[in-house]
């Protein structure tokens, strides 16, 4: 009975652990692939609609000028623009 109790134990042992090490490495997964790059020009950003890559000029809708503005972009007209750098004040 002693023995059967011992490999249980370790069975639920090794059960925890590879759960533990499969958590892990699913999290660094998607980590891993939320990190975005974009090519140069663009700005990787997160809006509520996922990931993008943005850059001035490509088109927009004005109902989400909030989320562009948390990235420095905004939109007029249907076309993203940066928003002009405001110089602080002396």
């Amino acid at each position: 009975m002693r023995l059967w109790l011992g490999m249980v134990g370790a069975v639920v042992c090794a059960a925890v652990v590879a759960g533990t090490a499969s958590a892990a490495n699913s999290s660094a997964a998607i980590q891993s692939a939320s990190a975005k790059t974009c090519h140069s020009g663009y700005v990787a950003a997160t809006f509520s609609w996922g990931q993008r890559c943005v850059r001035a000029g490509q088109y927009c809708k004005l109902k989400r000028n909030p989320e562009y503005k948390k990235v420095k972009f905004e939109c007029k007209r249907g076309t993203l623009r940066k928003m002009p750098h405001k110089k602080p004040k002396k």
